[in-house]
């Protein structure tokens, strides 16, 4: 296991209810961020001294000095078995490996292009993905403080009868795991019409949705 300050999962809601623009912009936008030369410097240097939670320790806190973060990039939605069309299935495909940035390796994450990405589509397993996501901290090949931000238009539409939202959220917490949630636009399309619903309008709905106690809270807390 190599150790680092936090590990970070970007969950990106990639279901039909997201347009593409706002799918394809937080792509390049996370392209440009990772890419930048200054982004050890300006976002993971700061940490060095910090008194942090101690994530194998509850109640604990201990002190960065080596600060270092891995990060991976996923995109999430839902498929339909070809041979039974009735069986929705919730889809967590990784788009950008994970990677360690340190004093060795301070910026770059080349494999994060759009125009190489296709968005899964279909509906939007939250709680599905949560529990998906807690295998895959589980198998990478680092220890740190784990974080999940997701990104998401809030409208749990499709998810398995025994994970739901609520409960994956509040095990996130549970297992010391923070929790981080955007709001994203969606479509009115999705609901039957044209129009997009302004970003805001479903922040209400992503809290009761993915859990009725939304802790946003700092990464490392």
């Amino acid at each position: 296991m190599t150790q680092v300050s936090l590990e970070l999962a970007l969950l990106i809601d990639g279901s039909d209810s997201i347009s593409d623009e706002h799918f394809y912009d937080q792509i390049d936008a996370l392209g440009n961020i990772f890419n930048d030369p200054n982004f050890y410097n300006d976002f993971v240097l700061p940490l060095k001294g910090k008194q942090v939670a101690d994530h194998k320790n509850y109640g604990q806190t201990v002190v960065i000095n080596d600060p270092s973060v891995a990060v991976s990039i996923y995109h999430f939605g839902s498929g339909i078995d070809p041979d039974n069309r009735q069986l929705v299935y919730p889809v967590l495909e990784q788009i950008a490996d994970w990677t360690v940035f340190n004093g060795q390796h301070q910026s770059g994450m080349g494999q994060l292009d759009s125009m190489t990405i296709n968005k899964v589509g279909g509906f939007t397993p939250i709680g599905d993905v949560l529990d998906l996501m807690i295998k895959e901290f589980s198998n990478n090949s680092y220890d740190g403080h784990q974080t999940v931000n997701l990104s998401s238009d809030g409208f749990e539409t499709e998810s398995s009868s025994s994970v739901n939202s609520l409960d994956m959220a509040f095990l996130l917490f549970d297992s010391g795991v923070t929790f981080n949630a955007l709001a994203i636009p969606t479509t009115l399309d999705a609901q039957g019409g044209e129009k997009q619903i302004p970003l805001g309008t479903f922040t209400i709905a992503l809290t009761c949705k993915i859990s009725s106690i939304l802790l946003v809270m700092d990464s490392l807390r």
